[in-house]
């Protein structure tokens, strides 16, 4: 983002205003190696009250940024030559990802209620499937408790066609026939 010398610069700056607006996170990249202009600062002051994170490139050339305006955001300094820090940078936009860690279960990220209540109940219904295969329950009840969790989990990913699927995973086995 900075000032626009031609009409094609102009909508791209305008763009990425507009995108900065409606981002979920915003990575606010500033050059380490040149001194803050003012739209570097503009940017700052732009995303302080957004979930944002300052990357500062080119830590592999010597830092003339000077003092970052940092407003209580995050820095991540990051090579793109070398690669340092983008683990780092990694970290901390799964972290900054996560606003509420009871959604958060072994490294799976849901962010929407609804999902997460799809997901409990295909897992109750896949809890039942492996029950009646221990159980010892006709395959047709397996069958119907697997349909059960296929159609929790399309209310997620929109419509699921569970023959489809279904004739899929149970190719091997002689069902309905």
């Amino acid at each position: 983002i900075r000032q626009a010398h031609n009409m094609a610069e102009e909508e791209g700056v305008r763009r990425s205003l507009a995108a900065i607006e409606s981002a979920d996170l915003v990575l606010g990249v500033l050059d380490g190696s040149a001194p803050l202009r003012d739209g570097d600062r503009e940017l700052v002051e732009r995303v302080r009250d957004r979930n944002a994170l300052l990357v500062l490139n080119k830590t592999d050339l010597p830092r003339k940024t000077g003092e970052l305006p940092r407003r209580g955001l995050p820095v991540v300094e990051v090579s793109a030559k070398t690669g340092e820090g983008l683990d780092a940078l990694k970290d901390a936009i799964f972290d900054s990802s996560i606003k509420d860690p009871a959604l958060m279960s072994e490294g799976l990220v849901v962010t929407n209620l609804r999902h997460r209540l799809s997901l409990d109940k295909a897992g109750e219904r896949i809890r039942a499937a492996l029950e009646a295969i221990e159980a010892g329950k006709p395959l047709e009840i397996v069958a119907m408790e697997l349909r059960e969790a296929l159609d929790r989990l399309g209310e997620i990913v929109g419509a699921v066609t569970t023959e489809d699927i279904l004739d899929k995973v149970f190719s091997d086995f002689c069902i309905w026939k």
